[in-house]
Parts: C-alpha cells; structure tokens; sequence
C-alpha cells in the first residue's frame, strides 16, 4: 500500500511529503528519492525482538516494533539488516551450508552419522563477523542519511541484556 503510494508519488529529482502518526502524533517527513538499494521492509507476525535480512527483503518481527523506544532505535535495526543484504551475508551462510552438508553426506556415505553437524557449523562460522560488519555498515548507511548514531551502543546492550 504505502509502496503503491511512494511508486507514484516519488519522481528522480523530486520529492514528495508524507504524512505519518507516530506516538499519537502526526508528523510530515519529505520524502527524496536516491538510488540505493531496492529492499522491501516489512513487518512479522511474531512477537519476539527479533529482525531478519533474507537477501532480498527486510522482516521487523512485531515485538522489534514494541521494544524500540523510537524511529531512530528502530531505524538502528533496519539499518542493520539492509547491511546484511548489501554484504550478501545471507548468501555467504547459505553456500557455506551447502558445503558443510556436502561433507555430512560424504561422512554418512561411509558410516558416519554426523547429524547434518558440519553444514550447520558451516554455516554460521563467520557468524560474529558477519553482525560485526552489519553493525559497522548499517551505522554508515544511518549517518549517510543524517540520522543520529551515538545512541546504537546503548541500544544494542539493551537487546542484548
């Protein structure tokens, strides 16, 4: 819907005004169109406090919706998950599935039983990298678009406490 909206109304070179309530207050934020990335963002039904990159698409999962305190709080989130895409961290875990999988077929061809161990240890091996580059790339993508960054550290202790 919102989409449908923005498709229309954003033209290059021109900007378009937009009309939101936040906090039970309406708020107009311009709109100005840049060329960046093409990711849709949307909204999970779970109420965990959670976010996920798939590759192609952005899922703020309810309880992220609630837990974040403010647009700039939630924003530290999207921007963290757009980084993943941009980093192609999803693709990365993916191939590194496949090969440790290929290993786990290899072991049991010859009597191993490895319970699908390796692909899933593959898998998530650069794990920590991988969050530590997105926290770093989605900090950037925030400060390209003016938004304050000098409150994602305490943001994201609260999520891990």
């Amino acid at each position: 819907m919102i989409n449908d909206y923005l498709d229309e109304a954003l033209v290059s070179d021109q900007s378009a005004m937009l009309t939101i309530e936040r906090g039970g207050r309406e708020k107009e934020i311009e709109i100005i169109p840049v060329a960046v990335v093409n990711f849709l963002v949307s909204v999970g039904a779970r109420d965990s406090v959670n976010a996920k990159a798939t590759g192609k698409r952005v899922v703020i999962n309810r309880g992220m919706l609630r837990f974040a305190e403010n647009d700039h709080e939630l924003a530290f989130v999207i921007s963290h998950e757009i980084a993943h895409n941009l980093m192609r961290h999803v693709r990365a875990v993916m191939a590194n599935y496949t090969l440790g999988s290929i290993v786990d077929i290899a072991a049991l061809s010859v009597g191993i039983i490895t319970g699908n161990a390796v692909g899933v240890g593959a898998a998530y091996i650069h794990a920590s990298q991988f969050e530590a580059e997105a926290d770093y790339v989605g900090l950037y993508i925030m400060a390209l678009a003016n938004l304050p960054i000098d409150e994602a550290a305490h943001f994201w202790r609260r999520i891990a406490a």
